[in-house]
């Protein structure tokens, strides 16, 4: 017996230490050695991951991330999924531990007068039970602990998605509100023309009644007056719609939202290290997400291969049984049980055969998400270098542009005054003058919402060694 023993005892530790899940191999991706469109490191390169908006230097702008971290609804959403992946890893953890339930029942009845005298004793009678009961199945092929793991990637899913949840929230605060002050410098550039324009229009109708100037030129003077004014209603109606979408995302009712600094003020000159390695990708949720439910996927399989083999159970209950409740606690009244029980699968109609191939199905679904998200997390970093890199070259030629147009607004003007040229010559520079330096916003706009692109593209940001 005792030989029997020690050799009983290290085979079911052997077989306890079974797994049925393939070993995880990270599948292979091929990724680009450094980034083709990355500039050369400079020292106001290193980017802070968790905290990037910070580099744009505006208050406000700190203010609402952190108004919607706390208040978006989206995100809130996202830690209630959180809670029910953490809760639903400790019902599935649960089942690896030995269950332990206790009992108690008291029985009084009464027997009938016509069965009573047929049958000794009296027609009353009392059971008091009181036990403890232990169950625990062995796990010797890795069933358990392999849904377990899988439960374990998905909270782990959960976690990253919601990371990648708060990075995408950040970016769009952040390009709401670089929208919302983009609407409102052109604002500012139409009633400055608008006021300028009025001034023109003065001019030419004393003119005209000073018989100078001729109608036409009064009448083109009124009429690109009102074209200007007509514009400001429009971007006024563009500002209210951009403050009820950024409120939203803040997660309250529509409504008005401060501005910070001017968007001709803020802090754009970032400068994306030379070579930055790819591996820095490994570090984006996304990413991360989907690796996790790929091993989510993997660790299935090893539940549904350790389904075809028997399912061992040992249970036991110890406890106390009287017929009188005062005497329940007494030695006579103890009994107890111990069961071994072996299940073992013989016909399922093809359940358990399909249950792996829908195991083995979805870790293939897992391996081509995955390898798709980081092909779409390297295209996403090219394309915001790229873009970043060609809108700074444009804003700097619109800006020139916006300033030579503007000396030529004033000099054709003073042409104009002088009986050099015609009024259409006036008009045309104020119109072209006036579309350069929208332009000049829009680029503006465009340079911030794609750096903002390329910080969420590289995970939060980059972080350069000293």
């Amino acid at each position: 017996m005792r030989k029997t023993r020690f050799v009983t005892i290290p085979l079911l530790l052997s077989l306890a230490a079974c797994n049925m899940a393939p070993v995880y191999v990270r599948p292979d991706v091929e990724a680009p050695p450094q980034w083709g469109q990355a500039e050369s490191a400079s020292a106001q390169s290193t980017a802070v991951a968790n905290e990037w908006w910070k580099l744009f230097g505006d208050d406000v702008l700190n203010q609402l991330i952190a108004t919607a971290l706390a208040e978006n609804k989206d995100m809130k959403v996202a830690y209630a999924r959180i809670e029910q992946a953490r809760a639903q890893l400790g019902i599935t953890d649960a089942q690896l531990y030995p269950q332990v339930t206790g009992g108690f029942s008291e029985q009084r009845t009464m027997r009938s007068t016509e069965a009573a005298p047929k049958l000794p004793g009296d027609r009353h009678g009392e059971d008091a039970k009181a036990t403890l009961g232990v169950s625990y199945e062995l796990d010797l092929w890795g069933r358990l602990r392999n849904a377990s793991d899988a439960a374990r990637e998905k909270l782990l899913s959960s976690e990253y998605s919601q990371q990648a949840l708060r990075i995408s929230l950040e970016s769009q605060v952040a390009t709401a509100y670089f929208k919302l002050l983009a609407l409102d410098r052109q604002l500012e550039i139409a009633r400055i023309n608008l006021a300028t324009q009025e001034e023109t229009q003065h001019m030419t109708q004393r003119r005209f009644e000073g018989g100078v100037a001729s109608g036409y030129d009064f009448a083109q003077a009124r009429a690109q007056t009102q074209q200007t004014r007509s514009s400001i209603p429009d971007l006024e109606r563009q500002i209210t719609l951009q403050q009820n979408a950024l409120s939203i995302l803040l997660g309250r009712n529509p409504g008005p939202v401060p501005r910070g600094r001017n968007i001709d003020t803020l802090t754009t000159d970032f400068d994306v290290p030379a070579g930055l390695p790819s591996q820095l990708l490994e570090r984006r949720p996304d990413v991360l997400a989907a690796e996790a439910q790929l091993r989510s996927a993997n660790a299935n399989i090893g539940a549904a291969r350790a389904a075809f083999f028997p399912k061992i159970s040992l249970t036991g209950a110890t406890g106390y049984e009287s017929s009188d409740l005062h005497k329940l606690g007494d030695p006579g009244s103890a009994l107890w049980s111990l069961a071994a029980g072996l299940a073992q699968p013989i016909f399922m109609g093809g359940q358990l055969k399909n249950q792996l191939r829908q195991a083995e199905a979805s870790e293939r679904e897992m391996v081509a998400n995955y390898q798709k998200t980081v092909q779409i997390a390297f295209r996403e970093t090219e394309d915001g270098l790229v873009n970043l890199r060609k809108t700074r070259e444009q804003v700097d030629s619109k800006r020139q542009r916006a300033t030579a147009l503007s000396e030529a607004q004033h000099i054709s003007f003073l042409r104009y005054q002088e009986g050099l040229t015609s009024f259409m010559d006036v008009l045309d520079a104020e119109r072209n003058q006036l579309q350069a330096e929208l332009d000049v916003v829009n680029l503006q706009n465009q340079q911030l919402a794609y750096t903002v692109s390329l910080f969420a593209a590289l995970g939060g940001g980059w972080a350069q060694q000293p």
